[in-house]
C-alpha cells in the first residue's frame, strides 16, 4: 500500500554520459514483501519501462531504489540497505523527508539531522503536489472493465466465497458486477477494473463495515467475507488475477431519471445526513487517493476539456478556473470527512411503487475524504437534471439535510458553488470517456444535454441567493 509520495525533484545527472536532468521523488510503501522480493518488483517495474542495467552511471529511463526497509540493516548481492549514499545525496534526503518526515536510520538517526550537510546541493522543486495523480486518476476510467462471463462470476462466487448461484450480470462504471441469486439470498459480486487500487477497495469494504456497527438500521449493502475471511479477495479470470468483493443485495427501486418532488428530496436529505453522521468517525489510509470524480481536484481536469465541443470548452474552463480561485481556498475553512459522494439516481433505491421514500444507497466506488458540504451538493446536481426549477431543487435538499445535520452558514454558502462545479465535472468527464469509447458513446452521453442545461440555469443565479432561503 502506497503510503506517501513526495513532491517531484529535478536535478543534474550524477556521473555517466552527458545527459539532460533527472526527476526525482520518493515513495513510502507498506508492503508484505521481504527486501529482496520488493527489489526484484522494483526491477521488474524497470524493465517494463526500457531499462537494462548495463552500465554503472548510464543513462537510464528508470532507477528504482530501496532506500530504507524498516530498521533493517542488509548487505548482500544487488542490496544494501540502508542505500549506502543516503545521507550524501540532497536529491534523496529532500523528497525522502517530505514523504516521511520523521524517518530514521537503524540506528536512530534522525535523517533530518543529515540535511544540512547536504543543503549546498542543487535541487529544484517543481510545482504540482499531487504531481503523480492526474494519470493515476484517469487510468481507471481509461482501463476497460475485464471481461468476465456469467459462468465465470458463478464459478468464482463458489471458489472464492463458498457460495453457489445463478450470476447475472449489473451495470458498472469501472468493474464487472453481477447479481448472485442463491438459495442464502441474493449478492453482489463485484471483480474490480485491472487498474483499480486494491487500497480503494479495502477502503469501501472497510466503510461498509464501520457503518455496519456505527448505525445497524442504515439501507446499505454489508459486506459477505470471502471463506478465508478477507473482504478483499484475489482471485484469477481466464489466468489473470482480479480483486473480487461480495456484499448483500440491496432490494428497492432505482430512483427514476428526472423524479424529484418536495417529498423524495425530503427522504434522500435524511438518509444523506444519517449517512454522513455515521461517518464521522471513520477514516482510513485510503481516503485521500486519487479519484477522477473527486470534486476538490476539478482542476485536474482543465487538460480533459479539449474533449468538449469547441462551443462549450470556453465556459467549462471558465468555471473550472473561479473554481480553483475562489472555491477551493473556501473549502480549507469548512468540515472535511468521509463522505460518499456519488449520490445519483443509480446509486440511490426507493421503496417498490414509491419514488418518494428512500430505501437504501450503494456504490460506495467514490468514497473518500472531502467536505461534509460537497455530499448534498452532488445530491442536488443530480436532482437538477430535467428541472427549471434549480433554486427550489437546491434549497430544498440543503434545508432537508441541515434539519437533520446542521450546516454552518459558510458551508451553505458554498452548495451553489459545488453544484456548479459537479455539473461542470460530469460534463467533462462524460466527454473524455465518450472520446476513449466511441462505441459507447450514445450511452455515456445521455445525460450530457440535461447536465449542460442545469448548469447554464444555475449560473445566472444571484451570489448568495441559498443562505438568504435556508436562513429564511
Amino acid at each position: 500500500m502506497v503510503v506517501a509520495v513526495s513532491p517531484l525533484y529535478e536535478t543534474a545527472p550524477v556521473g555517466g554520459p552527458d545527459q539532460g536532468p533527472y526527476l526525482n521523488a520518493v515513495v513510502v510503501l507498506d508492503t508484505p514483501l521481504d527486501a529482496a522480493a520488493l527489489l526484484e518488483e522494483c526491477l521488474a517495474i524497470e524493465r517494463s519501462r526500457g531499462r537494462e542495467r548495463r552500465e554503472r552511471w548510464g543513462a537510464r529511463t528508470l532507477d528504482l531504489d530501496i532506500l530504507l526497509y524498516g530498521d533493517a540493516v542488509l548487505d548482500g548481492p544487488g542490496l544494501r540497505v540502508p542505500h549506502p549514499r543516503l545521507g550524501e545525496r540532497r536529491f534523496v534526503l529532500q523528497p525522502l523527508l517530505d514523504a516521511w518526515p520523521d524517518a530514521t536510520l537503524p540506528d536512530g538517526t534522525a535523517l533530518a539531522t543529515l540535511l544540512g550537510g547536504v543543503a549546498g546541493q542543487q535541487v529544484t522543486r517543481l510545482p504540482g503536489e499531487q504531481w503523480w495523480e492526474t494519470g493515476a486518476a484517469a487510468e481507471v476510467l481509461e482501463t476497460p472493465p475485464i471481461e468476465v462471463s456469467a459462468d465465470e462470476a458463478a464459478a468464482l462466487a463458489l471458489a472464492v466465497f463458498g457460495i453457489g448461484g445463478e450470476a447475472t450480470p449489473l451495470t458498472g462504471e469501472r468493474d464487472r458486477n453481477f447479481l448472485l441469486v442463491t438459495d442464502r439470498g441474493r449478492f453482489s459480486l463485484k471483480v474490480a477494473n485491472p487498474s483499480q487500487d486494491p487500497a480503494l477497495l479495502d477502503m469501501q469494504q472497510a466503510a461498509l463495515e464501520y457503518l455496519a456497527g456505527a448505525d445497524p438500521g442504515l439501507p446499505i449493502p454489508r459486506v459477505v467475507p470471502a471463506s478465508d475471511g478477507a473482504a478483499v479477495a484475489w482471485a484469477e479470470v481466464g489466468g489473470t488475477p482480479v480483486l473480487v468483493r461480495m456484499v448483500t443485495y440491496l432490494d428497492g427501486d432505482p430512483l427514476p431519471d428526472g423524479h424529484s418532488t418536495p417529498a423524495c428530496r425530503d427522504s434522500l436529505a435524511a438518509l444523506l445526513a444519517r449517512l454522513d453522521a455515521a461517518l464521522l468517525g471513520f477514516s482510513h489510509p485510503g481516503g485521500s487517493r486519487a479519484n477522477p470524480w473527486d470534486l476538490t481536484r476539478l482542476p485536474l481536469l482543465r487538460e480533459r476539456t479539449g474533449h468538449l465541443p469547441a462551443g462549450r470548452r470556453s465556459a467549462i474552463v471558465t468555471e473550472i478556473d473561479r473554481f480553483e480561485a475562489i472555491v477551493l481556498p473556501a473549502l480549507g475553512s469548512v468540515r472535511w470527512q468521509m463522505i460518499h459522494a456519488d449520490a445519483n439516481p443509480a446509486n440511490l433505491l426507493t421503496e417498490p411503487g414509491n419514488p418518494d421514500r428512500m430505501a437504501g444507497i450503494v456504490d460506495f466506488g467514490d468514497l473518500g475524504e472531502g467536505p461534509l458540504v460537497a455530499e448534498i451538493a452532488i445530491a442536488a446536481a443530480y436532482q437538477c437534471l430535467g428541472r427549471t426549477d434549480p433554486t427550489v431543487v437546491v434549497a430544498d435538499l440543503t434545508t432537508a439535510y441541515h434539519r437533520h445535520l446542521p450546516l454552518r452558514s459558510e458551508e451553505i454558502a458554498l452548495v451553489p458553488a459545488l453544484v456548479v462545479a459537479r455539473l461542470v465535472q460530469s460534463h467533462t468527464i462524460s466527454a473524455w470517456r465518450a472520446s476513449l469509447h466511441p462505441g459507447n458513446r450514445d450511452y455515456i452521453l445521455i445525460h450530457a444535454e440535461p447536465v449542460w442545461e442545469a448548469l447554464g440555469r444555475m449560473l445566472v443565479l444571484p451570489e448568495g441567493w441559498l443562505l438568504r432561503e435556508v436562513a429564511g
